[in-house]
């Protein structure tokens, strides 16, 4: 159900728009940044070239990157769980414990392996874990956790120096249609531009909206955060400039 919020945001709206506005004006060296390394690995950074020389694009930059991660032994990962005591019941407990888990990380690799490259390509990295609406316990294939590696351009997290930040938000020009499709109830104007999203977590709060409108249920669009924490992790590798 999408919720209309009030012309006059509560004051906890007002709150995380403020915030908002505040951590991504914090952070626009880094931004900038990242976005020249974006460039590059893109290969598509200008070049003082002109006729009647021309420029050859080589894809050096990515493969520098890449190269990396192609050094990972991400192919066949094991976790595995020590029993706590030294029975059978335990030996039992901890082998089922560690195949859960790897069946966690198969799932995740693709994920993993991107975070890891964000790590090397813009010197930071942002994991986000949260529950699969898709779950089911019927599905061999099937896990109760997603985790996910979104674009670090787009994450603002607060500490910046912490592995478990206090506050997240995440913030991006979201197309229309995609939205529909993810929440059919999605009222755009076309359907055919673009409209701003927020989300934004804390240890108590839970919020999202695009255009202005609340996407979560709760008062106002406000939700409780019931974990009683933040589920992301935030990592810099040195690669990049991590300083904002």
């Amino acid at each position: 159900m999408v919720r209309k919020a009030a012309g006059v945001p509560d004051s906890k709206i007002g709150e995380i728009r403020n915030f908002s506005t505040k951590i991504e004006a914090y952070n626009t060296n880094r931004i900038n940044e990242q976005r020249v390394d974006r460039n590059y690995y893109e290969d598509n950074f200008e070049v003082g070239i002109t006729d009647p020389f021309h420029v050859v694009r080589t894809g050096t930059s990515a493969r520098v990157v890449d190269s990396i991660i192609d050094h990972l032994e991400l192919s066949n990962p094991q976790v595995f769980q020590k029993p706590r005591k030294n029975t059978e019941a335990a030996r039992k407990s901890s082998a089922k414990i560690a195949k859960f888990l790897n069946k966690l990380i198969q799932q995740f690799m693709p994920e993993i392996t991107e975070f890891t490259r964000n790590l090397v390509l813009y010197g930071e990295a942002v994991g986000q874990v949260q529950y699969n609406n898709q779950y089911s316990d019927g599905l061999d294939d099937s896990v109760p956790l997603m985790f996910t590696a979104p674009d670090p351009m787009n994450m603002f997290c607060w500490p910046y120096d912490v592995l478990v930040p206090q506050k997240v938000v995440k913030k991006f020009m979201m197309k229309e249609m995609a939205l529909h499709g993810m929440i059919p109830e999605w009222k755009g104007e076309v359907l055919a531009g673009e409209v701003d999203y927020l989300a934004y977590w804390d240890k108590d709060t839970r919020y999202i909206e695009a255009g202005k409108t609340a996407l979560s249920k709760g008062n106002n669009g406000v939700e409780v955060n019931y974990l009683k924490f933040v589920s992301f992790v935030h990592c810099y590798s040195g690669f990049g400039k991590k300083s904002a």
